[in-house]
């Protein structure tokens, strides 16, 4: 629990990066259009399908980026991916973070540097070697420690790997730093690049990915009906956060929104997905967080609804069991159907989009029929208090609740 004596802690910047952005545009997130722009991707054994990957334009951004030196050259893509965008809060808030001496950084990845690893591993079977720089450049901390020594904060630095809630478990981490006043401010990242052949595979036998790519949306969550061979997409992507005290002294622009509570807990199921019927565990995180808040009842609720069948229609269940059925229940959203499931950053890329509702005030129907598009026009115009979800495999559930300055 919080401390109560402390001020509340807001976010003071934040960037992003997945295949909803665009490199003209100035917004956090281009979620607005009518069809996925989806790229296909060739599996050897399992042919063509399709994934949310960044778009062309923007991806030749983040690779003349990285190309401008070695470090970034020879780090992962999910470690480009991330520290791309933690660069952009340092370079586009001027915020002087040299000043604030303790500031920490937290990097939140489900399976980290994906592409490095299954690089290594088939060049071992093929040769019975691996490059030089496989281990330092595949575990977790050399997706944090690759960030910290770029960016050159003075920050103390951490990795954490919770599934699919992994970058909002760094968020939280940052919280807790914070309110202990062991940090006076905190970059929080969540960042995956998971559209590799091995994370395609074992995903498709998990039974979890779309089959079938001759429609416009492979991908349709909260949908009022899931069409056969409908499913979750994969996506890439990365977002970050600047934390800090509000009407912290060193902090010399607005914040965009105060995070008014949150909450983590286990699902309590033997399922190797983490998914119960109900899932009593996202109910429990949805209560605590309006609770910490002293009884905010969010107008929006982001959910993590990935477009299964069972992961939508079991966090549906864990929504009505806290919120009730009547029209006062929050509208629900989910943006998978555009930027696909960027695993550890799905949750991070959500909050990214809560805060530019929070911004615009509005939020478009979802491009296809769903039950959920008459509620969301409904409180479209007024939208004061987010909530985010996000579960993962193993039975991680977070929720956020982020509320208007």
């Amino acid at each position: 629990m919080r401390a109560k004596h402390h001020p509340p802690i807001v976010i003071y910047a934040a960037q992003g990066i997945s295949a909803g952005h665009h490199s003209s545009e100035s917004g956090l997130l281009q979620w607005d259009q009518t069809l996925p722009q989806l790229t296909r991707c060739d599996d050897n054994i399992f042919g063509p399908y399709k994934a949310a990957a960044i778009q062309p334009s923007l991806n030749a951004q983040l690779q003349e980026w990285a190309e401008s030196s070695k470090a970034r050259q020879r780090a992962d893509r999910v470690g480009q991916l991330a520290g791309y965008v933690t660069s952009k809060i340092l370079s586009d808030t001027n915020i002087p973070l040299q000043d604030l001496t303790k500031t920490s950084l937290l990097v939140g990845s489900s399976r980290g540097a994906t592409t490095s690893l299954e690089s290594a591993l088939r060049t071992f079977l093929e040769t019975g070697k691996v490059p030089t720089h496989t281990s330092p450049t595949t575990t977790l901390g050399a997706l944090t420690s690759c960030i910290a020594q770029e960016s050159h904060l003075p920050a103390t630095s951490f990795g954490l790997s919770a599934t699919c809630t992994s970058g909002l478990t760094s968020l939280i981490q940052g919280i807790a730093l914070l309110d202990s006043e062991q940090a006076e401010a905190c970059i929080a990242v969540g960042a995956e690049a998971p559209i590799t052949p091995f994370t395609h595979a074992i995903l498709r036998a998990a039974g979890v990915l779309a089959s079938s790519w001759d429609t416009p949306f492979p991908c349709t969550p909260l949908a009022h009906e899931h069409s056969p061979g409908s499913g979750m997409i994969l996506g890439e992507g990365a977002a970050a956060f600047l934390l800090a005290r509000h009407k912290e002294p060193k902090m010399p622009i607005r914040p965009l929104a105060v995070i008014s509570g949150f909450a983590t807990a286990m699902e309590k199921t033997p399922s190797p997905t983490g998914i119960s019927e109900d899932a009593t565990g996202l109910q429990d995180t949805m209560k605590q967080a309006v609770t910490m808040s002293g009884g905010i009842v969010p107008d929006l609720i982001i959910a993590h609804a990935p477009g299964t069948r069972k992961g939508d229609s079991s966090e549906l269940r864990a929504i009505e069991a806290v919120f009730g059925l009547a029209e006062s229940r929050p509208a629900i959203y989910s943006p998978k159907w555009l930027i696909g499931h960027t695993l550890g950053a799905s949750g991070s890329l959500s909050l990214l989009l809560g805060i530019e509702i929070l911004t615009r005030e509005n939020l478009p129907l979802l491009p296809y029929e769903s039950p959920q598009n008459q509620t969301i026009e409904a409180k479209s115009g007024s939208l004061r208090h987010i909530m985010v979800n996000s579960s993962g495999f193993g039975g991680f559930n977070t929720s956020i609740l982020i509320s208007k300055i």
